[in-house]
């Protein structure tokens, strides 16, 4: 009943108990540990990269709120948001893509919801970026479970920078003349 299967890269050796009436007993007879599912590092270190991008970006958005600027979240917001996206990303890769927009849905519904009761209760212009940066957020977790970790890493370095820079770019417009605009175009 016991078959020799194969070995992965670390050398350990894979046995085919799916006769065996007690597949762990076989395992312990034969010295071996028991494992149930494959162990996927791979998956591991996506979703640690699709958190570290929540955190990434929900700690410029924390620092943000410590200056005054209010917004929908801070840094335990958008690593629940990267959490989100990652678990949608990786439920859709495993043969059910309708589970990404299942729950881009309620997630876009709330950041709306949470849009609009702050901009009522405030007076002033109140802007989109936080709500933009949590759906940012939400779609490079699933691109990293997807698949796409590198691209991903590099959009939300991207995405954390334009946050950060926001004086800076908002001072270079203001220097920009129509002649600069028309010429860039």
């Amino acid at each position: 009943v016991q078959q020799f299967v194969g070995a992965d890269t670390f050398g350990l050796r894979f046995l085919d108990l799916r006769g065996a009436r007690d597949p762990e007993a076989a395992c312990r007879a034969l010295g071996a540990a028991f494992v149930a599912e494959p162990f996927d590092l791979g998956v591991i270190w996506d979703f640690a990269t699709a958190l570290l991008i929540g955190a990434l970006i929900g700690v410029e958005r924390e620092k943000r709120k410590s200056e005054g600027l209010e917004g929908i979240g801070g840094l335990r917001t958008f690593i629940l948001f990267a959490l989100i996206g990652a678990v949608a990303g990786f439920l859709s890769r495993g043969g059910v893509p309708w589970v990404l927009l299942a729950a881009f849905l309620p997630v876009s519904a709330l950041l709306f919801a949470g849009y609009s009761l702050a901009s009522r209760a405030e007076d002033g212009a109140f802007g989109l970026t936080t709500e933009i940066a949590a759906v940012a957020v939400f779609l490079l977790a699933a691109m990293t479970m997807l698949g796409h970790r590198e691209l991903a890493i590099g959009l939300g370095v991207v995405t954390a920078a334009a946050l950060a820079y926001k004086q800076p770019l908002h001072g270079l417009v203001a220097k920009l003349g129509w002649d600069d605009v028309y010429a860039g175009v």
